[in-house]
């Protein structure tokens, strides 16, 4: 299972484009807002910047509708990972591939305009969903002000046919981390384990090890439940925590990172990752 759902409004107008072997290709950064709560129980909206991309006639068709920044959509799609190497050394991104069809929402709705000039929902939808198996054993670790944090690196296996009837088959490498208590709960998942995964998709900023300003996509979990592995007749499944979220009619509600330190308004819109095509 590979699934995102995202109610949000157009950031920017969407970019269509060609590879050089033609097939079009539409862009766009959807924004909005989730609604988390601190470790001290503060309630604090937190915007979100997703990337979405779509390949072949349906971008065509996309681009013809003459959206418009500020418009509120519903997308589905899926977390689609991509790796390449350049000058610079070597690079990844996670966006969102649109796999349904995109669907403008009706209603008024508050848009708006953050330091960059770009438009962002105020309120918003960004859930997650993901099967998959851990490429390495759960490490955990304590920030300063004693926060659990584990991350999880999760390969979600996808396949499919190509042109000519061969099966082609990809690992999206998704990256997640899950506090406190859902954190002290998975510390002990191991290489190999299923576990199903719920969240929402977050964009972190870093500086590597050259002094490189980065971006990193990470799936940030509300909810972490351990599987079965295949053949097996028993386990012992990791409970499930309580969704700490109150879902609301565009909005949510969930337990996050070091609220405290982001500051939106100083970087706030992320830049584009230049693909290779």
């Amino acid at each position: 299972m590979n699934k995102i759902m995202l109610i949000a409004c157009l950031a920017q107008l969407p970019e269509l484009s060609y590879t050089p072997g033609g097939v079009p290709i539409l862009r766009a950064t959807l924004a909005g807002e989730r609604t988390v709560v601190t470790a001290n129980g503060e309630t604090k909206n937190i915007p979100f910047y997703t990337q979405i991309e779509r390949m072949g006639k349906y971008a065509e068709t996309l681009a013809d509708r003459n959206m418009q920044a500020g418009d509120v959509l519903l997308v589905d799609g899926q977390l689609d990972y991509s790796q390449w190497e350049n000058e610079t050394g070597k690079h990844s991104t996670v966006r969102v591939k649109i796999t349904g069809a995109v669907r403008e929402v009706a209603g008024d709705f508050d848009v708006v305009k953050d330091a960059a000039g770009s438009s962002r929902l105020k309120g918003g939808r960004n859930v997650v969903s993901i099967i998959g198996n851990l490429a390495s054993d759960a490490e955990i670790r304590y920030t300063p002000s004693g926060d659990a944090v584990v991350e999880l690196r999760i390969g979600v296996n996808e396949s499919w046919k190509n042109a000519k009837g061969e099966k082609v088959e990809k690992v999206h490498w998704i990256t997640v981390v899950a506090w406190r208590e859902l954190a002290e709960q998975h510390k002990d998942l191991k290489k190999g384990d299923p576990v199903m995964v719920e969240g929402a998709l977050i964009d972190e900023a870093f500086t590597d090890k050259d002094g490189n300003k980065r971006r990193q996509q990470k799936v940030e979990a509300s909810l972490v439940v351990a599987l079965k592995k295949s053949g097996s007749a028993t386990s012992t499944p990791s409970a499930p925590v309580k969704r700490e979220r109150e879902l609301a009619a565009v909005g949510a509600s969930s337990r996050t990172s070091d609220i405290n330190s982001l500051d939106i308004d100083q970087d706030p819109f992320p830049p584009e990752v230049d693909l290779p095509f």
